[in-house]
């Protein structure tokens, strides 16, 4: 197996790129190993060892996020060699629906997926109860963490009180600061929750989905 990266395909990733918000992200794994940032349109990822997989290959794969799992289709479009033992997998998803872009959007930018988005896929009519239907691609119940408590914030805390105390734990756990893997973690986790929390409608969302 030849690892390496192809000129044409990474033009390819990097128009994707473009056209797509890419995230950082320690949080998330797969099959393949660890997602080190995603996209709506798809992702990097850190395996330690040689990876079972050519560029061109298309695979099946869940994303896990500890709590939730989302099944996607990727197709591998660059593999590069990082130190001795360690590879960097880029990967594009094919045959995405608009509502499961939506749903990894959200699962990137605030640490959960929007089941709504996710759930609510355009499925094929059935002759019968339970033919001819696709199966939801999530295949675990939500379980939100407590965002105020990580920003260490009251739940009725005003927008400029929550912006504070992002910008001071982003400064406590910026990797300038100090580098460390627990560290990294933890900044992940706080612009998670920033996210979140950041705009009126957001925080509306997360708030409605930790009471419903």
């Amino acid at each position: 197996m030849r690892f390496g990266s192809n000129e044409s395909s990474r033009q390819n990733l990097d128009h994707d790129r473009r056209r797509a918000e890419r995230h950082e992200n320690s949080a998330l794994s797969c099959q393949i190993g660890a997602v080190v940032n995603i996209s709506s349109s798809g992702m990097k990822i850190k395996c330690e060892g040689k990876p079972p997989i050519k560029v061109g290959q298309i695979i099946d794969t869940k994303l896990d996020s500890g709590s939730q799992r989302v099944s996607v289709q990727a197709s591998v479009i660059w593999l590069k060699r990082r130190g001795f033992k360690s590879f960097n997998v880029g990967m594009k998803f094919i045959n995405m629906k608009n509502s499961l872009k939506a749903a990894i959007e959200s699962l990137a930018k605030f640490g959960y997926i929007d089941l709504e988005a996710a759930v609510r896929q355009k499925q094929p009519k059935s002759d019968g109860p339970g033919k001819g239907r696709s199966k939801p691609p999530i295949e675990a119940p939500v379980e939100l963490p407590d965002y105020y408590a990580i920003l260490g914030v009251r739940h009725d805390a005003t927008a400029s009180q929550i912006k504070k105390a992002y910008h001071k734990l982003a400064r406590e756990y910026h990797p300038d600061s100090i580098k460390s893997d627990a560290f990294t973690a933890k900044l992940t986790e706080v612009n998670q929750a920033y996210s979140a929390l950041r705009s009126n409608q957001s925080r509306r969302t997360y708030d409605s989905r930790r009471a419903g």
